[in-house]
């Protein structure tokens, strides 16, 4: 049977059984009862949502191979079948599931077809420029920063070029971070913050440009050579740019100084300096802006250095460092250090906040794995002793993002192009209709770079989000349709 992509949840009622008191009971209608069954190689997913069956009854997968699950109180369930080797050879041929469950105290059997999880993926979606670096979402399209070809540039969600904005050659835009219709691009070439409109991508007037300038470093470090700026945060007018202060790229550190980040502000007569503040730690990259606490929260990742076969390992922790953000009723306003937390020798790198607590997910620098920390109690709730583990094999995760809905957290797996889902609450992998990550790989040969992640916030009709990865070597974009 062919299965159209579009579909989601899905829930065939073909089949009807006798019921207590022998008469006959047709299956419920599909909007009480809906299944997945998501097949990835030699694993079938059965995933039913709340309310398909009573609470506290066995629901059991009889065909093509047996498999069962208490139902939660919720009235949900998730069925794994492991399929022979054998089987998963020929695993096509395998159309649909046969479940058996107890609903409203009647015995019930319900078919459902089979869908592939590589039907959800578009790999890729449309190509970019080179070198891509960075990618936000906003204005139903989506920004890439091209770094080697000097160009942002705005595509419409199916990959139409909306605008595109050159650089001089050398600028190398880098980060990118959007607010309404103020687009901030870091040039790593020149140092510069620039502002432009961001429906348009034309400069603004007059121009809205800022250059950072090399910090002084103690002895007996050299003086900076390559600043680094990376991802920008933005606070009402405000930017903050964290810089990595790369001084060598030769044997690791042993000394560390705090690393710095610049705060410019926007106003009518262009970009000025609003304030620099030193942070905990070395490397600073990525960070993000709680809206709700008024908090800024940095991730200093630590010295990365790499062995004589080209693996990274770190010889200093990683930081989070926050700084509360006030206006004061006169209008002034500043950012006040409060406190940082070492997340240890995790090589720590993008953060993203869950929409539904007050946790924040942090990718890693070094290798697979996944860690969680309470920001406002400065506690790591999945840190160094205890990480999530995506995979064991060599890669990094390039970014995290939290479904708008706070259900999961998305992770792309650089090294080996997949996109994996995490539930939320439980921090379980693969959780839920998701029996594996998704395969995000353009050829079996070359690496695609899966980085940067960014979520259509807006969800389907079914509920699904769309959510859109930028492939850093591949210069494209890959989509994802999530359940």
């Amino acid at each position: 049977m062919r299965l159209l992509t579009s579909v989601i949840l899905l829930a065939i009622s073909i089949a009807c059984i006798a019921c207590r008191g022998g008469g006959i009971t047709p299956d419920p209608e599909p909007t009480e009862m809906d299944i997945l069954a998501v097949r990835t190689a030699s694993v079938l997913r059965i995933h039913c949502e709340q309310s398909s069956a009573d609470p506290g009854t066995l629901a059991q997968v009889v065909y093509p191979h047996f498999g069962q699950d208490e139902v939660d109180a919720n009235g949900g369930y998730t069925i794994t079948v492991q399929l022979p080797q054998t089987t998963a050879q020929v695993s096509q041929a395998y159309d649909e599931v046969h479940i058996n469950y107890t609903k409203d105290g009647k015995v019930l059997l319900t078919k459902a077809p089979v869908s592939w999880l590589g039907d959800r993926v578009t790999t890729p979606l449309f190509s970019t420029g080179a070198g891509p670096n960075d990618m936000v979402f906003g204005n139903d399209s989506l920004y890439v920063a091209n770094s080697l070809d000097n160009t942002v540039v705005r595509y419409g969600l199916a990959g139409e070029v909306l605008g595109t904005y050159a650089f001089d050659e050398g600028a190398s835009p880098s980060y990118l971070g959007l607010k309404d219709n103020r687009l901030y691009v870091v040039c790593n070439g020149t140092n510069q913050v620039v502002a432009v409109d961001a429906m348009r991508l034309e400069p603004f007037d007059p121009a809205q440009e800022f250059t950072i300038t090399a910090a002084q470093v103690p002895a007996p470090l050299d003086p900076i050579i390559y600043i680094g700026p990376s991802q920008p945060i933005v606070v009402d007018d405000l930017v903050c740019v964290p810089q990595s202060n790369i001084t060598s790229f030769g044997p690791p550190l042993t000394d560390y100084f705090g690393s710095l980040c610049t705060c410019i502000e926007s106003s009518p007569a262009g970009q000025t300096l609003f304030d620099d503040f030193i942070l905990e730690g070395y490397n600073a990259q990525f960070g993000v802006f709680d809206e709700q606490a008024s908090n800024l929260y940095i991730v200093s990742t630590g010295p990365i250095s790499f062995d004589d076969n080209w693996h990274p390992f770190t010889t200093g922790p990683s930081y989070i460092t926050n700084h509360g953000y006030i206006v004061y009723g006169n209008g002034e306003r500043e950012f006040y250090m409060q406190q940082s937390v070492s997340l240890g020798r995790i090589g720590a790198g993008r953060i993203a906040l869950d929409p539904a607590s007050t946790d924040a997910a942090l990718g890693n620098s070094l290798n697979g794995n996944l860690y969680i920390a309470n920001l406002p109690e400065r506690t790591v709730l999945r840190g160094e002793d205890n990480p999530i583990v995506l995979t064991e094999e060599f890669t990094y995760v390039s970014d995290v993002a939290y479904t708008p809905d706070g259900k999961y957290i998305l992770a792309t797996s650089f090294n080996t192009d997949e996109l994996y889902v995490v539930n939320a609450q439980t921090d379980e992998v693969n959780p839920g209709p998701y029996p594996a990550p998704f395969d995000l790989s353009l050829d079996p040969e070359l690496m695609a770079g899966c980085a940067n992640i960014e979520i259509d916030p807006t969800p389907r009709a079914s509920g699904g989000y769309d959510v859109y990865v930028l492939y850093g070597l591949a210069n494209a974009v890959a989509k994802v349709e999530l359940f």
